[in-house]
């Protein structure tokens, strides 16, 4: 068991509250983006293409091409399930975001096993681009612990991107571990795009050490 289940896996399709990345999006969708990663020592980056090659009832297939001088210089395609795993549907709020009030409905999930135990609350609303509005979890493996939390924090914002004017919500998670590492990821989510995501800052410090990874979206097509 992951010691902190990714939003992303959990955040898209039960029901009408829920909409995977990449639903809802033709066959030859795709969408191209800039990755930078800066550490202590180091800094890289790439281009990657991504490509939706295809759409079945519970489940879409992603190709994903590492680009050079605009050509791919190899490529995977993934499987991915667009069904969330069971969670509990425990009840409907309203929550007050960037000013405005959002009606949401909040899921329970608690993933147990022999290494440890999950549990995860995360509210969704259809009116919030992704669909998520807030989540919060806590995670136990041994003596390993983590906690996040993570909220809308503005929305209505408008960005151009090429020929696209795009708008999009900012979502922000801060994720602290028990070895002393803290996560914080802000992103721009738009259900414009395949993928959701115009950009995208995670910094990981631990003591006085810093990794900063960024994603750019650079260009996309909707089919």
């Amino acid at each position: 068991m992951n010691i902190l289940l990714c939003a992303a896996v959990l955040a898209f399709s039960i029901q009408e509250e829920y909409r995977h990345a990449w639903s809802g999006f033709g066959i030859g969708s795709w969408m191209t983006y800039r990755n930078f990663e800066k550490g202590p020592k180091d800094e890289r980056s790439s281009v990657i293409r991504m490509s939706l090659t295809k759409v079945q009832a519970d489940q879409v297939t992603i190709r994903i091409e590492a680009l050079v001088n605009g050509k791919p210089t190899g490529s995977r395609e993934t499987p991915t399930s667009t069904k969330m795993p069971e969670a509990k549907r425990v009840r409907e709020e309203t929550l007050d975001i960037d000013g405005k009030s959002i009606a949401c409905v909040l899921y329970e999930q608690v993933v147990e096993d022999k290494s440890g135990q999950e549990r995860v609350r995360t509210w969704y609303s259809r009116e919030i681009p992704g669909r998520i509005v807030k989540e919060e979890s806590e995670a136990s493996k041994g003596q390993k612990s983590a906690k996040a939390e993570g909220r809308i924090s503005r929305i209505g914002q408008r960005v151009q991107i090429g020929k696209h004017l795009l708008t999009y919500a900012v979502y922000e998670r801060t994720e602290t571990y028990s070895d002393g590492r803290r996560v914080h990821l802000a992103r721009w989510v738009s259900e414009e795009v395949p993928g959701f995501v115009i950009r995208e800052e995670v910094r990981t410090t631990l003591g006085s050490a810093e990794k900063v990874t960024t994603r750019e979206l650079l260009d996309f097509q909707v089919k």
